[in-house]
């Protein structure tokens, strides 16, 4: 693997988004923590971590913790017929979920999710 050498910046000086992109591109392609390339390389943890997470996608999830409403909520889901039928995996956070085979059948699944809803 090749040395990665960063310009150092001058004080007050913020890095630009193509500064930023590609040292979060060699941070992916380093096979290393975050911390142990922010170490090596003499950078902020920190920052890093905003920079990482600034540049991640966002996640399609519409209940996010943190968010005004975080209450539980199911979102719609439209699924394609494929040949390939496999089961279905509700997970919730600290760990719980829900595995419901291929082909159970729609009416109970429905019941099944309301009675969900309803518990704490």
């Amino acid at each position: 693997m090749k040395t990665i050498s960063f310009v150092l910046r001058a004080p007050g000086r913020r890095r630009t988004p193509d500064e930023i992109a590609s040292i979060l591109g060699w941070y992916r392609q380093s096979g290393l923590s975050l911390l142990a390339f922010a170490r090596k390389h003499e950078l902020c943890y920190a920052t890093l971590r905003r920079w990482r997470t600034d540049h991640e996608a966002a996640p399609a999830n519409p209940c996010r913790v943190g968010d005004a409403d975080s209450t539980p909520r199911f979102v719609p889901v439209e699924l394609e017929g494929g040949g390939n039928q496999a089961d279905f995996i509700l997970d919730w956070s600290r760990g719980r979920s829900l595995r419901i085979p291929a082909g159970f059948d729609p009416g109970r699944l429905r019941r099944l999710l309301e009675v969900l809803e309803v518990l704490p």
